[in-house]
């Protein structure tokens, strides 16, 4: 036994270090896979996005005295509302960031049932749209890509995104 005594103190110190940094790790949880979805390389916000929006999101996150988590999703006022906007809840986290839907909290919400972003939010609500079915794995894919090419409010020319500085889905 006590030739099992510096391995095993070894292997506590060992697992006392590793251990919370595995915490910090952790992401979202129960994210739906999209990489099946094939990459749409020129969405349109207006025509593609909005309409999402519009039909899944709207009824909720509408002008009224209290839009729900204070932001509105209804045509002529959601690009506004969520491109390089923090959100009302965790200020230090933008609504979309553009050229990255992985640390946007839009693309958290509508993907993934836990979608935090530890370590400093460890839990960021519901999935959206809440009380509804996850939206289509084409639209949180369209969604995802709209962020990924800039988020843009109209879309660039298809020629100049290129392939290679777009991140895979999955």
């Amino acid at each position: 036994m006590s030739t099992l005594r510096p391995y095993l103190l070894a292997l506590l110190i060992l697992c006392s270090v590793l251990l919370p940094g595995a915490q910090t790790l952790a992401g979202p949880v129960n994210c739906d896979d999209l990489s099946a979805v094939p990459i749409d390389f020129s969405v349109d916000f207006e025509t593609e996005v909005q309409p999402i929006f519009t039909g899944g999101c709207a009824n909720c996150h509408v002008e009224s005295t209290f839009p729900l988590g204070g932001l509105r999703l209804d045509a002529g006022k959601s690009w506004f509302e969520l491109v390089n906007q923090p959100s009302s809840q965790f200020a230090n986290i933008l609504r979309v960031q553009p050229g990255s839907a992985a640390q946007s909290l839009l693309f958290r919400k509508i993907n993934c049932a836990d979608p935090a972003l530890p370590p400093t939010y460890p839990n960021l609500g519901d999935r959206m749209p809440q009380s509804r079915e996850p939206l289509t794995l084409e639209n949180q894919a369209r969604i995802y890509d709209w962020i990924q090419q800039g988020a843009l409010a109209t879309p660039a020319v298809p020629d100049l995104i290129s392939k290679a500085e777009f991140e895979t889905r999955g």
